[in-house]
């Protein structure tokens, strides 16, 4: 193979890893159905499904920049 051929194989490569690539990792979501939240733990992550009548400290998790999202 001559040096245009390992170009082309090399760039095909290329874009087949790149395109596989996940592009938004920074998204985690829980979700948390009970008693007691387990708030700390919550706090991990950048989104938080639970329900509002079993939460009784939203505060922190907002302080943590933690979206909570009721059901």
């Amino acid at each position: 193979m001559n040096f245009l051929n390992y170009r082309v194989v090399l760039m095909l490569i290329n874009s087949m890893l790149f395109s596989c690539s996940p592009t938004h990792t920074d998204r985690s979501t829980a979700f948390f159905y009970g008693q007691p939240v387990p708030v700390d733990l919550l706090s991990h992550f950048k989104q938080v499904v639970v329900e509002p009548e079993n939460m009784s400290n939203l505060d922190y998790l907002h302080t943590k920049g933690v979206k909570v999202l009721p059901i």
